[in-house]
């Protein structure tokens, strides 16, 4: 990431680094890219915030930070400026991650970003800075990529991942992270219509295909979020 800081990109919403242009999750993106891990999803805050950000937490003091943190500012309901992509209007988590950055140094602290119209910046206090977390593509922590097996009646943040890879399918589901009876009957239409065992449980196979299908989805840049 110093490297292409050090190039100073200029700003430009969907950019990460490689032309010379950045935005604020493209500086995070092209670095991961530059160590060799494909990056695939949405090109954008929140998405990054939901999928690719472990352990997110709410911060008040510099001292909770650590070297390499992902830090997030964010608005909730009702703030001013709250403006969170209606594909989010039924998550769980119902913060607008809406800028992001990385600890680069905690004593003295260094928070590095890239944002309009100056490109990169170093901040030196927390400012508006509230929410923190590890990136799970590079941190030794579970990754989206490898959940574990689910059925009708399972919670939690898996489930809703697999909500939200069956809505991408095209299965109308809310993303609330309970394995119900709605979940279970979209789960078994997708598993026939795949060739896979339709029984309603999403086991490795289940979610090897569902993994590949979002591989494939093309990475973009919803409009406002950088």
């Amino acid at each position: 990431m110093q490297a292409i800081a050090d190039s100073k990109p200029s700003y430009r919403l969907g950019g990460s680094g490689d032309d010379g242009t950045c935005d604020c999750i493209g500086l995070i993106i092209g670095a991961v890219e530059r160590n060799g891990v494909k990056c695939s999803g949405i090109h954008g805050t929140n998405w990054w915030g939901r999928n690719y950000t472990t352990g997110l937490t709410r911060v008040t003091s510099a001292d909770a930070l650590a070297l390499g943190d992902i830090v997030y500012k964010a608005h909730s309901p009702g703030d001013s400026g709250y403006a969170l992509p209606d594909r989010y209007s039924d998550h769980f988590d119902d913060k607008d991650y809406y800028h992001v950055g990385v600890v680069t140094q905690v004593n003295p602290l260094r928070i590095t970003h890239c944002t309009t119209p100056k490109g990169i910046r170093t901040d030196t206090r927390m400012g508006s800075w509230r929410w923190r977390g590890r990136l799970s593509l590079l941190d030794e922590t579970p990754s989206p990529a490898a959940p574990v097996t689910l059925r009708r009646g399972s919670r939690g943040d898996d489930v809703v991942m697999l909500q939200q890879l069956l809505r991408q399918a095209g299965y109308t589901l809310k993303p609330d992270g309970i394995f119900g009876p709605l979940t279970r009957s979209a789960l078994i239409s997708y598993q026939a219509t795949r060739g896979l065992e339709a029984d309603g449980i999403a086991g490795p196979l289940t979610w090897a295909q569902l993994m590949k299908e979002k591989e494939a989805c093309t990475v973009w840049n919803p409009s406002g979020n950088t």
